[in-house]
C-alpha cells in the first residue's frame, strides 16, 4: 500500500519549484498566503494558519496567464468551460491521509455555476498530473488511495442564487458542486485556520 507521504512527494516532484509555494513558519505555526492578483478584487489576500508542514500551494491562476492550455484548446470543445480553473490547489499530508484542497477567491456577486465549472476544470488538471505520474514517473496513484478532495470558496459577498452547498454530513470527499463556502464581507484581507477545511466537511 502506497503511503500518503509517498503520494505527496511524487506530486511535489512533478511541479516546478518556482511555481510551488511552501508553508512559512510564523509564531510557532505554519502559514500560507493566498494572493488575488486581480486589481479590481476586494478580497486581496487570505492567510491560512496551522498548515501541515508537508504542504504545497499551487497558484493555478498562472495557468491562464502562461497560456499553458493553448496546445489543447484547438482540439477540445470549450463550450462547457473545460479550460476554466480555480485560483489555488493546496496539497497536504495530514496524519497519513492526502488532502487536495481546491480554493477559489471571489469578490462581489458571483455566479455559482461558474464557480462549479472552475472547480471541475481544476479537478481535470489533477487527473492530468496523475496521468503524467503514471506515464513518465512510473508511479500510479491507486484507485483506492485514501485521498480527500475538498472544494472551498472564499468570498466577499454571497452568490447571486440561493446557496445549495452541502456541508451538513461527513463525507470522505466533496464534489465540485458541493463546495464549502466562507464569507468574509467586504474586506481586503482574511484569516482562516487550516482546520476550517476539515471541520466544514465533517459537519
Amino acid at each position: 500500500m502506497i503511503s500518503s507521504i509517498e503520494m505527496f512527494s511524487k506530486y511535489k516532484e512533478v511541479f516546478v519549484p518556482s511555481y510551488t509555494i511552501l508553508p512559512e513558519k510564523k509564531n510557532d505555526t505554519y502559514c500560507l498566503t493566498l494572493l488575488e492578483t486581480d486589481p479590481q478584487a476586494f478580497l486581496k489576500e487570505i492567510t491560512v494558519t496551522g498548515v501541515p508542514v508537508n504542504s504545497i500551494l499551487l497558484d493555478l491562476g498562472k495557468l491562464s496567464e502562461l497560456k499553458i492550455d493553448n496546445k489543447l484548446n484547438h482540439f477540445i470543445n470549450d463550450d462547457k468551460g473545460v479550460f476554466q480553473c480555480c485560483d489555488f490547489l493546496l496539497i497536504s499530508d495530514i496524519n497519513g491521509k492526502l488532502h487536495l484542497i481546491f480554493i477559489e477567491l471571489k469578490s462581489g456577486i458571483f455566479n455559482r455555476s461558474n464557480v462549479v465549472r472552475q472547480f471541475k476544470g481544476a479537478a481535470c488538471f489533477t487527473g492530468y498530473i496523475n496521468s503524467i505520474l503514471h506515464h513518465f514517473y512510473d508511479f500510479s496513484v491507486p484507485r483506492n488511495a485514501d485521498i480527500h478532495f475538498t472544494y472551498a470558496l472564499f468570498s466577499s459577498k454571497n452568490t447571486n442564487k440561493k446557496s445549495t452547498e452541502k456541508t451538513n454530513k461527513y463525507r470522505k470527499s466533496l464534489s465540485p458542486d458541493e463546495y464549502i463556502h466562507k464569507k468574509f464581507g467586504k474586506i481586503s484581507k482574511g484569516i482562516t485556520p487550516f482546520s476550517w477545511f476539515l471541520y466544514a466537511i465533517s459537519n
